[in-house]
Order: structure tokens, then C-alpha cells, then sequence
């Protein structure tokens, strides 16, 4: 270190010869800076400057100090030039900048500007033409020492191509970037944590890496259509980010925009490949539109995240998704990247799809298939505590239902022939279910999670459950299945003796329609739960009064009726004769005999009853008279076709 002192002294004299003669005071600040130099190279820190073989040269010092010029090379035609007294630093030549990098031992090789004497210097820094690459870690703020703590802005000629990994990673005063037209690839970490408010890269731009714009202020981003990828978490954390647009044919990695708190509007173009956790936390997201051809697609193997696209966005409101969009893929596997896509959305009303769609149709703010064959997806901002599902539905899709918090009963029809993956996963309310006949088999996590879950029917059709109760995967892992209702000697009874369920005969409730007509015979029902939905009979002539559980009297069953028989029981129909208009007699028909005796009335020969009145006034205007006889008279002679 001692001939490191005596040379720069003597560099110094040098310098001193061909101009004025030195001061005293210039002597002192030299030594002063050698200290320095010295103090850095015996530092113990981690973060530890590593000598390079090239030169620090402290060169043109000036009789006035606050003129020093720092420069150096930092790439093989690549040099740079810091004015101590400005902060203003020119990186100038033609090629790459050097790349600093951290050492097996977990020390960064540093690039030659950091050093203890100005490692806070830099202010701003011009990239100059020739220059076709920035640093790996070149302006790299640090976590133990706050080096190039005072970046402001960083002006980058068109012919830099490349931004390296963490090259201004923590520079959190740095707020302006400008230039950068030609820039193609920014790195790893490239930005995170900086102070940067705008996006002014231009349509060269093709890839944006893993976290390379992490927690910074932007605050509208849109991205050029040129850019091809944006890495996980390129954008997560971005606390000032409202608006994001662009977004054509790209590839968009996990997380990239998640925990953006106060987006409100997302706007993604066409053909882009989505993975999960786009939007994970978006906590202020309401409206987001996907171009055509856009899709969630499946994740790397190294992803531990599977869909969860718009997951914990309370309170998106309204999206509007492309035909090429998925809800789920019969594939178990595949539907894991669409599955909880919507999951903690608990706001999300307004379902659209564009215009060309040919797979969706949105029935009252629930998506079905096309065809109405297939409900796909019953959105968590429903607020019934009840649903029935449509006659004409033949499947329930994976996540359908995943993760209610309001429904405490849903009704599966008897059309029902397939639920899929994790249908009712989730749903906390849930208490009892009665599974159709015609269903064969109730597979992976269909009602994984439902703690409320009480009671379940299970048909004599099922020959197949998964039992892997002890996995998150099963049919009712995590239920809080207490009872199976099912058929002596059935499927349904070994399943409860292999599981530990208690298991009881199916209640049914059969229907006598007392002379009237109705297609469902029987149903099964829940001791202790309501009837729910009850049929309803038709009889010519006369109209349904209810169910009883007598033929002639009894107590009336409606569908919020709770069953108190522990077995199978009959229901009656309850029928009241309907009165034919203008039959005043009531024998059936409507002619002269009825006319006779409106007639009779009108002239006051006799009174009608009061049931007698409501049947003579025809013309429905509160009183038997000319009109009324008038009227039926015309119908009676085939003048008009009704009364």
C-alpha cells in the first residue's frame, strides 16, 4: 500500500510540474483520497470491492478539487468519465460494458466506480452512442451499503440493446429514464425497487425479465406490441400502477402484475399466453378486457402455482373474455390452469364475452356452455342461499362452484350425468346434497373443503368415489360429512363402512297425485332438512291446492317444510274444482241454462251466491247486468270463441 501511496504522490508531482506550483492543501486532499483507496481494500464487508486489473485513474486533477474527473475503463472499447462535482457521468466507447457478478464465496465484484469516496456521486448518467449493452450489476444499489444511492436519471443512447440483470436494482431515487429506443432485453431485477414513473420504452423492446420493473412508480404502463415475454413478477408490487394496456402475443409469466393495489382498469390484447397469479391481490381491479385468442395456459413444471389468475381481486366487477378463453379442461391436469382462476372475486357480476364467441352464454350472471348443456361457472358474487340447477343440464365443469360462501343448498337434477373436478370445493354453507341417479361416479375433490357439509344421497348408480380421504384431493376431504343416505347392499354402503360415515337408508318421498298427473313419482329428501323443491301436478278442471300428508286433510308440505319422518312417507295432491267462466250452474258447460238464470237475477227473480256472482260477471266489471248476459248470449251462439 505504501508504493500505491508513493505513486500517486508522484503522479501528482507530475502533474504539478507541467502547470503551477501544487498547495500544501492539494497535497493533503491526495493523501486523503489514498486513505480512502486504502480503507476500502482492507474492508472485511462482504459487499467487498475486488481489485481489477484495470486502472483507477484519478486523472486531471485540477487546482480546484470540486473539478475532479474519475475515469476508467469498464469494457474492453468501453470507458466511462464521472465529474465528482456535477454527479454527471458519460459511459462512452463502442461494444458491451463489462458484467459484475457475485463470486462463489457470495462477494460482488464491483464495478471500479464504487468506491467509498464517491460510490454517492452519481447523479445522472449518459449512455452514449456505441455503446450496446449495460452491466450486470453496474449500477447495483446494494443492501448492506447504500452505493449509487443518488441516481436520478440515466440517459441511454438507441445503440444499447441490452440492460443486465440488477443493473439498477435499489436505486430508489432514480425516477427518469430516457432514450432507450433500441433497447431489445431488459434483465433480471433490472429497475426493481427504483423510483421510475414512466414506461418510455419504444416497440424494439422484446423481452422484459423476472422482476426487472418490481415495486417501481409507475403509474400507466402500456407495452409496446413488440415485446415478446414480461418474466414472473415483472411488475408485482407496483403500488402507483391505475392503468395497464397493450399486451399483444405475448407470453405473461406468473405474477406479473400481482399486487398492484390500486390498478383499477386492465386491458390485455390478443393471442397472449397467460400463466397464474397474473392479478393475484389486485385488491382494486374492476374492469379488465382479453383479446381474442388470449389464454390461461398451462404452468412450467417449476411453478408452483396453477391458475389464480384473478385470485383475491375483490373487487373486479365486470370482464370481458375472448372465445378462446377456458373455465376448464376435462383434463384433470390441464384444468389446473384454469382452475380459482376467479377465486375470492366476490364482486364479479358482469360476465361478458365478445362478439364472435361460439364456446359461452351468460344466463342471469352465470356462465353455461353454448349449448346449455354445461354449467361453467356460478360466479362468488351471488348472494341466494339457494339454486337450482337447470332441468336441461347434462354437466357440472370443474370449479363451477369452487369456493361459495353463500350457498347452503344447490338442486342437481335428475339430467345430471357428470360433476367434475372440485365442483363444490370450497363451498363453507354447503349443508346437504342429494346426488341424482344416473351419475356414476363422484371424483376428485367435488366436495373437498364443504366443513358444513352434513348429509349427502348417494344413488344406487355411483359404483366409484375417491376414498383417499387422508389427501386433499378426495371426493369429500376436509367435509364435514356426518351421515350417507344410500341402498342396503349398495356402493353407497361400503364407501360409508370404509370411510366411517354413518350410513341410513334413503328417505323417500313419494307423491299421490289423486287423480292428476305428474312425471316424478318420488324423490329422496334429508331427515331434518327442508322438502326443497317439490313437483307440481295438473288435473283438468281443477287446480292444485298443495301437498298433504293425508289424501282428504293433513298438514300442507311446502318446500321450506322441514322433513320430520326418519322413513320413507307418501305426499297427497289436494285439488280444488276451478271455476269455468259464465258456468253458472257449474255443470260444466256454459248455454242457455246459465243464460236463464243471469237473466233471472238481473230481473230480480232470484240471488246468486257469492261464487255464483264472480262466474256471471263476464265482463269482470263488478256487477251482474245487460252486459254480462249480452256478453255470454254472443258465446253461447258461437259469436266469439271466449268468454
Amino acid at each position: 500500500m505504501k508504493g500505491k501511496t508513493i505513486a500517486f504522490l508522484f503522479a501528482g508531482i507530475l502533474i504539478a510540474a507541467n502547470s503551477t506550483l501544487i498547495k500544501a492543501s492539494d497535497l493533503e486532499t491526495i493523501d486523503e483520497q489514498n486513505d480512502s483507496v486504502e480503507t476500502v481494500n482492507e474492508s472485511s464487508d462482504t459487499e467487498m470491492f475486488l481489485e481489477q486489473d484495470t486502472s483507477f485513474e484519478e486523472a486531471e486533477s485540477t487546482n480546484n478539487i470540486e473539478n475532479t474527473i474519475v475515469s476508467g475503463k469498464c469494457g474492453d472499447n468501453v470507458n466511462y468519465e464521472l465529474n465528482l462535482s456535477t454527479g454527471v457521468m458519460r459511459i462512452y466507447g463502442s461494444g458491451e460494458m463489462d458484467d459484475y457478478s457475485f463470486t462463489d464465496r457470495g462477494s460482488l465484484i464491483r464495478a471500479p466506480w464504487i468506491r467509498e469516496e464517491h460510490d454517492s456521486s452519481i447523479i445522472s448518467i449518459k449512455i452514449e452512442q456505441g455503446v450496446t449493452h449495460i452491466g450486470d450489476f453496474a449500477f447495483y444499489r446494494g443492501y448492506t451499503k447504500k452505493y449509487c444511492e443518488n441516481i436520478e436519471s440515466v440517459e441511454i443512447a438507441e445503440t444499447v440493446e441490452t440492460i443486465g440483470e440488477s443493473a439498477f436494482l435499489g436505486c430508489d431515487k432514480l425516477s427518469s429514464v430516457k432514450g432507450a429506443k433500441g433497447v431489445r432485453s431488459i434483465g433480471i431485477e433490472a429497475f426493481s425497487a427504483a423510483a421510475l414513473n414512466e414506461f418510455p420504452w419504444g416497440d424494439s423492446l422484446e423481452c422484459i425479465e423476472d422482476s426487472a420493473f418490481s415495486s417501481t412508480n409507475f403509474t400507466e404502463i402500456t407495452i409496446p406490441s413488440s415485446v415478446q415475454v414480461i418474466g414472473k413478477r415483472a411488475f408485482q408490487g407496483c403500488k402507483n400502477l391505475k392503468t395497464l394496456s397493450g399486451l399483444d402475443n405475448c407470453e405473461i409469466k406468473s405474477y406479473a402484475f400481482a399486487d398492484c393495489s390500486i390498478l383499477e382498469n386492465a386491458a390485455i390484447g390478443y393471442k397472449c399466453k397467460i400463466r397464474g397469479g397474473m392479478f393475484t391481490g389486485c385488491s382494486a381491479l374492476k374492469n379488465v378486457s382479453i383479446g381474442e385468442g388470449s389464454v390461461c395456459v398451462s404452468v412450467d413444471k417449476e411453478d408452483i402455482i396453477v391458475g389464480h389468475v384473478f385470485k383475491d381481486c375483490t373487487s373486479l366487477q365486470t370482464i370481458i373474455l375472448p372465445d378462446s378463453w377456458r373455465f376448464y379442461d376435462d383434463n384433470i391436469e390441464e384444468t389446473k390452469a384454469y382452475m380459482y382462476q376467479f377465486w375470492g372475486c366476490t364482486q364479479l357480476r358482469d360476465i361478458q364475452f365478445h362478439d364472435t364467441n361460439s364456446r359461452y352464454k351468460v344466463i342471469d350472471n352465470i356462465v353455461y356452455s353454448k349449448d346449455g348443456n354445461t354449467i361453467v361457472y356460478y360466479p362468488a358474487s351471488l348472494t341466494a342461499a339457494e339454486y337450482e340447477i337447470p332441468e336441461h343440464t347434462t354437466k357440472i365443469g370443474a370449479c363451477a362452484f369452487y369456493s361459495n360462501k353463500n350457498l347452503e343448498y344447490i338442486f342437481i337434477p335428475s339430467s345430471v350425468k357428470d360433476i367434475r373436478f372440485r365442483a363444490f370445493g370450497e363451498c363453507d354453507k354447503l349443508e346437504n346434497v342429494i346426488i341424482p341417479e344416473g351419475i356414476a361416479e363422484l371424483g376428485i375433490g367435488i366436495f373437498s373443503g364443504c366443513k358444513n357439509l352434513n348429509a349427502v344421497v348417494i344413488p344406487e348408480s355411483v359404483k366409484k368415489i375417491d376414498i383417499n380421504y387422508k389427501t386433499p384431493t378426495a371426493t369429500f376431504a376436509g367435509a364435514g360429512l356426518n351421515v350417507v343416505y344410500g341402498e342396503n347392499g349398495s356402493y353407497a354402503q361400503e364407501f360409508a363402512g370404509q370411510t366411517g360415515y354413518k350410513f341410513e337408508n334413503i328417505i323417500y318421498c313419494s307423491f299421490d297425485e289423486n287423480d292428476g298427473y305428474i312425471s316424478e313419482k318420488k324423490k329422496p329428501v334429508i331427515y331434518n332438512d327442508k322438502y326443497h323443491k317439490l313437483p307440481t301436478p295438473t288435473r283438468e278442471g281443477y287446480k292444485f291446492q298443495g301437498w298433504y300428508t293425508e289424501k282428504e286433510a293433513g298438514e300442507n308440505v311446502e318446500s321450506e317444510t322441514i322433513v320430520s319422518a326418519k322413513t320413507s312417507h307418501v305426499l297427497y295432491a289436494h285439488w280444488e274444482k276451478e271455476c269455468l267462466k259464465g258456468d253458472v250452474n257449474g255443470d260444466g258447460t256454459i248455454n242457455i241454462l246459465d243464460l236463464q238464470i243471469i237473466l233471472r237475477n238481473i230481473c230480480g227473480k232470484i240471488d246468486l251466491t257469492e261464487q255464483q256472482i264472480i262466474i256471471a260477471d263476464v265482463v269482470a266489471d263488478g256487477v251482474i247486468d245487460i252486459q254480462d248476459l249480452r256478453l255470454e248470449l254472443r258465446f253461447v251462439c258461437g259469436k266469439i270463441d271466449k268468454l
